[in-house]
């Protein structure tokens, strides 16, 4: 049996670590960063080697899919939540323009929310970093506009990619000036109206929209 160096009995502890941590596995990138290599070539050959000596398992078709061989939780955990991408913060009240990290937190959800096609989509879109090309993403709401819908400020709002809506459809869309709101969207002769939850709040509206998605959860934090 082939004995495994220092180094890379490092990087199984730093995999360890960071799926005990965070509930997801760690990128090659943030291996890299907690043992020390600089190099990605030099931490994705550790990673091909310790693989090939089957004590980590990964998927090709799931972005973060690294986890070590007899960890059962985290191989049950991984079968069973597939990762969002979280797109910053979305105005429950006025419009806000949002401006995305290049690489922004992943929110993990049941894969029992996506059918199959759609779980490869979201793995793949991630692992190319194609945020804005995935089913399903999250935001985090601002404002308090909908809360008479169940949406409150500081909720995690998770959002299904799709171009269009019906009307009463809760969705986020970005206005003809480029900014970013989540309402309930009716289209109504000549215009849209984006419709608040709350009476607080004055409907907006426009004659130019754009709809990133319909929001399709509301995840709470107490």
């Amino acid at each position: 049996m082939e004995t495994l160096t220092d180094k890379q009995q490092e990087i199984i502890r730093a995999i360890r670590t960071h799926i005990n941590d965070t509930g997801h596995s760690p990128t090659v990138r943030e291996i890299g960063i907690a043992v020390h290599l600089r190099s990605s070539c030099s931490v994705q050959k550790q990673i091909e080697t310790l693989e090939r000596l089957g004590k980590i398992r990964r998927s090709s078709f799931k972005y973060r899919s690294i986890e070590v061989v007899g960890d059962e939780s985290r191989r049950s955990h991984s079968a069973e939540t597939i990762h969002v991408p979280l797109l910053g913060t979305v105005v429950g009240g006025h419009p806000k323009e949002v401006d995305p990290d290049s690489e922004p937190d992943l929110v993990s959800l049941p894969t029992s929310l996506l059918p199959r096609t759609d779980q490869i989509r979201q793995s793949v879109a991630c692992d190319e970093k194609k945020y804005f090309d995935v089913p399903l993403f999250a935001m985090r709401v601002e404002g308090k506009s909908m809360i008479d819908a169940g949406i409150d400020e500081g909720d995690l709002i998770v959002v299904r990619s799709q171009p269009s809506a019906e009307n009463g459809n809760i969705v986020v869309a970005r206005t003809e000036d480029f900014q970013w709101t989540v309402k309930k969207y009716y289209r109504e002769e000549g215009r849209f109206r984006l419709q608040p939850a709350n009476d607080a709040y004055e409907p907006i509206y426009t004659e130019h929209l754009q709809i990133l998605g319909k929001v399709v959860m509301a995840i709470k934090q107490f």
